[in-house]
């Protein structure tokens, strides 16, 4: 709530004391980590909470959040990993992994990686391959 009502100073405060206190709700603290990367504030704080919700509940959502929070932060390659490893996490959701590949694609991209591009389409191939594999 804070977050949204740009309340800088209190949201940091009530994110760094949920994070002291060993919260149990990985989806508080992932929406946190997405809200902070999305206005593009204390993105050390935004990857704390990310990394922590994944200790939670490794999740497809999880890896993906991350991703993001680490474009933002100017960590591509690491953004592309932890939206490969969200990608494989969610074979089922093929408009959400559209989505993920996209922001994935145009960091490998503007980075120029070849190698890390290849990767990219594969595992959304093996993750293609897997949601048709499902519906038979």
């Amino acid at each position: 709530v804070h977050l949204r009502f740009e309340n800088w100073d209190t949201a940091d405060h009530c994110c760094r004391q949920c994070l002291s206190h060993q919260p149990e709700c990985e989806e508080l603290l992932l929406e946190a980590a997405s809200e902070y990367s999305r206005r593009e504030r204390q993105m050390s704080l935004a990857e704390a909470c990310a990394r922590r919700a994944l200790q939670l509940r490794d999740s497809g959502q999880g890896h993906s959040v991350l991703a993001d929070v680490l474009a933002q932060d100017g960590q591509a390659e690491e953004s592309v990993l932890e939206a490969q490893i969200a990608l494989k996490m969610l074979p089922d959701q093929p408009d959400l992994r559209k989505a993920i590949f996209a922001k994935a694609l145009r960091l490998c991209e503007e980075m120029n990686d070849a190698p890390l591009l290849e990767s990219l389409h594969a595992v959304q191939k093996f993750a293609d391959d897997q949601f048709s594999t499902s519906k038979t």
